[in-house]
């Protein structure tokens, strides 16, 4: 059984442990007390110091901990104030052979006017795909607009 100023210390870095805790995520809370506790339990079990000295250590590591304890904490408070967003989906136009590639009419063939990039292909793409469907309602006898 350990000594009163080894209870005493324990009691002391569990209060900083709540205090650190205190109005943080509820599941993020419990796993951090969880650790420190078994921290706590197996620094008392397996020191063979006296019940002063291993008091001492008890507080000596709590103190040297605030630092990382404080930084701890205002990272996963941080991390739960920002929005979560979701990765901005980028478009590519596709290419096969390294020519722009249509779904429906596969591999097209390029001309002098031929993309330098990505998007110079994706412009070129969609000046053919509107010419197309513009023709392709003049000559079907629906007209545009």
């Amino acid at each position: 059984m350990s000594g009163r100023a080894t209870r005493w210390a324990h009691g002391v870095v569990i209060d900083w442990t709540l205090r650190v805790t205190r109005g943080l995520p509820e599941e993020v809370a419990r796993d951090r007390f969880d650790e420190i506790a078994s921290d706590l339990w197996e620094q008392e079990h397996a020191s063979r110091a006296r019940d002063l000295p291993l008091a001492a250590a008890l507080l000596l590591r709590a103190l040297r901990g605030v630092t990382a304890d404080l930084s701890w904490r205002h990272a996963v408070r941080s991390a739960a104030r920002s929005p979560q967003r979701e990765p901005q989906k980028v478009l590519r136009p596709l290419t096969a052979e390294g020519r722009p590639f249509d779904q429906t009419n596969g591999a097209l063939a390029t001309d002098d006017r031929a993309p330098h990039d990505a998007f110079d292909a994706e412009r070129h793409l969609v000046d053919k795909a509107v010419a197309a469907t513009l023709m392709g309602g003049w000559t079907s006898g629906g007209g545009v607009g």
